[in-house]
């Protein structure tokens, strides 16, 4: 069995990226893996990528082509639908095709507010939310054998905004990254200079999203010396300008007031077990309201530290301390309560070997049809 990945792959920073290299090594171990890349064949915000990657999989030849797929991460819009001709074509004339979902937009959130944070513009959205229905429509019901999806919800919404048959539709849940080094919390605190400090830390790219601002304003609220925010992450590679002005503001602020917050920027991975293992309370809120999981809670759960996050589908189902989203007081008093628990709830994610086992079947099973 030969396969083609398409995506996204380190020395890219992103999660997709981090979340392909791990599957395709793992993959690696039973089929023949190729990946397409944003490295040697395609180029984000690039009309010549949808014909560099059908020109890359025509030579490749494979049995099997699988697409892992968020929206804007191969560019904006236009550059997003005519990823659809080349998937199309490898799906009726060349090999089966699979579209992982990193994430999925359910209808009733594609508001002018949406569009003006994703796209930084409110212009012409009933159109827009047209296109977003269309593209992922054809995607998914025209253009693909297989759709994977992370969590249930995602499948739930796939059904009842996007009319996919169910039975196209794939759960496999998004794996836990390996630990790496096991370090004592002690030593990583003294190393960082946070010795004696009660850390909490978020994890990922900065942006309005991902909530900084509230756990910033969580920390005012608390007024605690002990307690610090150590804020592990930077922009996105590509940022819009209002993005690079809300990182800009939340660090002058931060400064100005003097608030206990550590903005370490961004830490490669062979550093990484070193500032979560300083953490004690990891914590995410979010106010994202896609379907999907996330990379960088994927990243923290081997760590067994106790885990905040917005009560958003996104985090349902999981063991965590859950907090009213966008409300900073409500916040505060969880990250208290997680702050004097004396042992943090154990998560269990989900093991790479037993996904990379779920993926190998599906992609048998799709060659025996």
């Amino acid at each position: 069995m030969n396969l083609v990945m398409i995506s996204p792959y380190p020395p890219t920073r992103c999660g997709v990226a981090k979340y392909t290299q791990t599957l395709v090594l793992e993959l690696a171990k039973r089929v023949d893996v190729s990946v397409l890349s944003d490295h040697n064949c395609w180029r984000k915000n690039s009309f010549r990528a949808a014909f560099n990657i059908f020109f890359g999989v025509t030579q490749e030849r494979p049995k099997i082509v699988h697409m892992q797929f968020e929206y804007l991460l191969f560019g904006k819009g236009e550059f997003s639908l005519l990823l659809l001709f080349p998937v199309l074509l490898f799906r009726l004339f060349l090999c089966r095709v699979v579209v992982t979902m990193h994430s999925v937009i359910p209808s009733k959130i594609l508001s002018p507010n949406f569009f003006q944070e994703y796209t930084q513009s409110s212009r012409l959205s009933r159109l827009k939310r047209f296109a977003v229905f269309i593209f992922t429509f054809l995607l998914c019901n025209i253009c693909t054998d297989r759709i994977v999806a992370h969590t249930g919800h995602s499948k739930e919404i796939l059904q009842r905004d996007y009319h996919v048959n169910p039975e196209k539709i794939r759960v496999i849940p998004h794996f836990s990254f390996e630990k790496g080094h096991s370090l004592s919390p002690l030593w990583c605190k003294r190393v960082l200079g946070l010795e004696g400090k009660i850390v909490l830390a978020q994890l990922g790219f900065i942006k309005p999203l991902k909530g900084i601002d509230l756990t910033i304003k969580a920390m005012e609220f608390l007024k605690n010396e002990k307690m610090i925010l150590l804020v592990v992450g930077d922009l996105p590679p590509q940022s819009f300008k209002s993005e690079k002005k809300y990182y800009e503001e939340l660090v002058r602020y931060t400064r100005g007031r003097n608030l206990p917050v550590v903005w370490a920027g961004y830490v490669a991975d062979d550093q990484l077990p070193l500032y979560l293992g300083a953490a004690d309370v990891f914590v995410f809120p979010y106010r994202d309201e896609a379907s999907g999981s996330s990379g960088a809670l994927n990243t923290v759960l081997p760590y067994g530290k106790a885990i905040v996050a917005s009560c958003i589908p996104k985090f349902s189902g999981l063991q965590l301390f859950f907090f009213e989203p966008d409300n900073p007081h409500d916040l505060a008093r969880k990250l208290k309560e997680a702050t004097q628990v004396a042992r943090a709830p154990l998560l269990r994610g989900y093991e790479l070997g037993r996904a990379a086992a779920e993926h190998f079947s599906m992609y048998a099973d799709l060659l025996q049809r």
